[in-house]
């Protein structure tokens, strides 16, 4: 059973609480630092620099990028994969009283492990998303790509994005 939750005592009220645009601000810079990760990394880029199909293969990497940033996308709205249950728990979960509190070493590894639960069930939910997305054509786009292939790449952004969470 989890210690970590709510504790008696109210926060203090010098902290200012962040408004929506703060909110919308974080996760803004978050899904920014996630499309940043799924750029092509420098030896695919060069790789392809002098490559025959010189198109072609830009071509791949930018419908690689373009859906997995569609996962980074996916990954910062979780109320959209989760279910109502799992969204309720995850804000219940994220409500501490009490956030100047001083915890032991057992609360803390307590919470360590409940939180990287939560990442792992929100990787789960984000890639079933992606596969649900990814069976429309219309997400895939004109680029041809089989679903399977899409769901990769569009869980590849998912993961980016949770793992800033970490």
């Amino acid at each position: 059973q989890s210690t970590w939750g709510p504790r008696s005592m109210a926060s203090s009220s010098a902290s200012p609480e962040p408004t929506t645009r703060d909110l919308v601000t974080v996760v803004a810079l978050l899904r920014q630092r996630c499309e940043m990760k799924c750029n092509p990394t420098w030896f695919s880029q060069r790789a392809n620099a002098g490559a025959r199909n010189h198109e072609a293969h830009l071509a791949k990497m930018a419908t690689y990028k373009r859906l997995c940033s569609l996962g980074c996308d996916v990954a910062a709205a979780p109320s959209q994969y989760l279910s109502k249950e799992q969204s309720e728990r995850a804000e219940r979960f994220t409500t501490v009283a009490d956030r100047n509190a001083v915890y032991t070493t057992t609360e803390v590894d307590d919470f360590n492990g409940v939180h990287a639960r939560w990442l792992t069930s929100m990787r789960a939910a984000c890639s079933s998303r992606c596969e649900l997305l990814c069976e429309d054509v219309a997400v895939r786009g004109s680029d041809a790509i089989e679903p399977h292939k899409c769901a990769r790449s569009c869980t590849s952004g998912c993961m980016h994005f949770i793992e800033s969470l970490q």
